[in-house]
């Protein structure tokens, strides 16, 4: 068992076999990760399941941002298979939209032919997916860094978006993955404020207290990540180790390096 640890919680975006975008993993990909996770033993959940779960139980919550058609199209054959179900963050102004996603990060793809990668879904199949129990949560309204926004600008996305994801789909919304995995303390105020009863980033994003539900770190999962390496990145001991203080600092450390590389003149 996986003592201590608490539940495993993954964040993917898109599942393409064609698209090399480093957001996107391919389809026998990700189906060796869900097997790798049913070998383990774990036990698939949503997001507030997961989060609702002992910290001893083996518990794994796919989760999935911006809600791409892929993912309905791609993934979802592979956990109905292993008897899975998942967690899909909209963004709801491109639902329905049969447009391409053009944030940062993907607006690179926008006039090749991978665009058709960045549409979301319909909101006949996001519902489809809440009414064979998948979980279905809010990535605000534009997919906005949140911490650019001024407070009022926050709210509006919070709030806006789970109105309508409830006005449509006729669940509750109660969980939000930060755009970009972003926040500061307005936009996890923000998230309380507004009726969410959790929300989740990414790895960067690390509670500010105890078990504080508005700011859950997920583990993002990319082209790169291999069977072999999904297996070390998603083990007991590397999250272990990966939730320390000085794990965080050396990462930091290793980013600001980074950059300051690229920026120096050839």
């Amino acid at each position: 068992m996986t003592v201590g640890v608490g539940p495993l919680l993954l964040c993917y975006h898109a599942i393409s076999d064609g698209w090399p975008g480093d957001l996107a993993v391919g389809r026998e990909q990700f189906a060796s990760h869900v097997a790798l996770l049913k070998r383990r033993g774990y036990r698939f959940a949503t997001i507030d399941d997961a989060i609702a779960s002992g910290p001893a139980d083996r518990v794994a919550a796919i989760s999935f941002d911006d809600a791409l058609r892929s993912v309905a199209e791609r993934a979802r054959p592979v956990l109905d298979a292993a008897g899975a179900v998942a967690t899909v963050y909209a963004p709801t102004d491109l639902i329905g939209a049969e447009r391409p996603a053009a944030w940062s990060r993907v607006d690179g793809w926008l006039d090749g032919p991978h665009r058709d990668e960045l549409v979301a879904m319909s909101w006949d199949e996001l519902g489809g997916l809440a009414s064979d129990g998948w979980q279905v949560g809010s990535h605000t309204l534009s997919h906005p860094r949140l911490p650019e926004l001024d407070v009022a600008e926050i709210e509006r996305q919070l709030a806006g978006s789970k109105r309508e994801l409830e006005d449509r789909l006729g669940f509750e919304c109660t969980s939000l993955a930060y755009p970009y995995g972003l926040l500061d303390d307005r936009a996890r105020a923000a998230a309380e404020r507004t009726g969410y009863a959790n929300a989740v980033g990414t790895a960067r994003c690390r509670p500010a207290g105890p078990a504080d539900p508005y700011s859950i770190p997920r583990t993002v999962i990319n082209r790169v990540d291999s069977e072999r390496r999904f297996a070390v990145k998603t083990s007991a001991t590397m999250r272990r180790v990966s939730g320390t203080r000085a794990w965080r600092g050396m990462n930091r450390a290793r980013r600001s390096l980074g950059s300051r590389a690229v920026r120096q003149p050839t």
